[in-house]
């Protein structure tokens, strides 16, 4: 799940207010987490549940950049108003600092917070599980390559066979093989409850496949490996 933080300075508070509500479908499917006012005034808008912290006065922005710091939040909308002073100024660069630092992405305001709410940073985030280590035989079939193996998974052509003796080899040699993407099915899931349930992905062939980014030992078996 997304974790969002959201913060405005008392002139802003009104703008992030209306957009959080505008997108507040979106935002439902997020972990929100705000300064206090900030956060009571979309609850009170929105209905949507938020995590509160110190206003931002009194450490909240503070909270925030210790979130980002420590790997605690995905994307922060931050309306700050660049018009007045701040008593806690400070506060508030060293959290723009922050999610510069770590690669955070910062919306200061409403055109900004539309592309990334809107981009493809938050549709990935929402189907994205994470890196994971799976089984070899727990991967079964290929999207768009099913005429490439056999029912044991093993190569039919020659050109897919040489790909399998230079993986095969990277694994002897004990050299860290490159991600790949897989599709869970969760009706058959049986990974002992390591896949995240997740929306299925845009573009996805079946309804009830699952997307998660996974590293498999078994890498030849392309990118695109989805449980049947």
């Amino acid at each position: 799940m997304l974790r969002v933080i959201l913060i405005a300075h008392d002139g802003c508070k009104n703008s992030l207010v209306d957009w959080a509500h505008f997108n507040r479908f979106t935002l439902s499917d997020c972990e929100l987490i705000a300064t206090q006012s900030t956060g009571q005034a979309i609850r009170a808008a929105t209905g949507l549940k938020v995590r509160l912290l110190l206003s931002g006065p009194q450490g909240g922005d503070a909270q925030a950049g210790a979130l980002i710091a420590t790997g605690q939040a995905d994307l922060v909308v931050f309306f700050w108003d660049p018009l007045a002073s701040q008593p806690h100024d400070v506060d508030v660069k060293a959290l723009i600092r922050l999610a510069i630092v770590h690669d955070i992405p910062i919306a200061c305001n409403r055109t900004s917070a539309d592309l990334l709410i809107n981009g493809s940073y938050v549709r990935m985030a929402k189907y994205e599980a994470g890196l994971r280590s799976v089984p070899g035989a727990a991967i079964v079939g290929s999207v768009g390559r099913y005429r490439d193996f056999d029912i044991a998974f093993l190569p039919r052509q020659a050109q897919t066979k040489s790909r399998w003796l230079s993986i095969d080899q990277a694994m002897y040699d004990k050299r860290t093989l490159p991600t790949v993407e897989l599709h869970v099915d969760t009706k058959k899931k049986k990974a002992h409850g390591r896949f995240q349930e997740r929306r299925p992905g845009p573009g996805m062939r079946a309804n009830r496949r699952q997307c998660a980014r996974l590293s498999a030992p078994r890498a030849w078996a392309s990118r695109g490996v989805r449980r049947v």
